[in-house]
């Protein structure tokens, strides 16, 4: 990633909370002089503790196991490989479509 190159990870490790630093592009037509940016958010705190004591609580849809996620992470995954099974099926039976494969040689 880019990204990476642009913004050293020294950087990151240095910031404090409410820091923020980027790059952004600009186009051909739309020059952007000041491409880098380091910013700090000022909150006032007073005014977020008053507005978080309102919050109501988030009521309970259903409760959770560790479980039913497991199981629905295999059955996703399941599915994600019947979908290419089939697909790498059609490919491989259609003459037209067979130059999509990249069929890797056995040693």
């Amino acid at each position: 990633m880019q990204l990476e190159l642009a913004l050293p990870a020294s950087k990151v490790s240095s910031m404090s909370s409410g820091e923020f630093v980027g790059t952004t592009a600009d186009n051909p037509d739309q020059i952007v002089e000041l491409k880098a940016f380091h910013c700090h958010i000022i909150n006032d705190h007073k005014l977020l503790s008053v507005e978080a004591s309102r919050y109501a609580p988030i009521p309970m849809v259903r409760k959770v196991i560790g479980e039913s996620v497991t199981k629905n992470y295999d059955q996703i995954k399941d599915d994600v490989c019947e979908i290419v099974d089939n697909q790498l099926a059609v490919l491989k039976n259609d003459p037209e479509q067979r130059h999509l494969l990249v069929l890797k040689k056995r040693a």
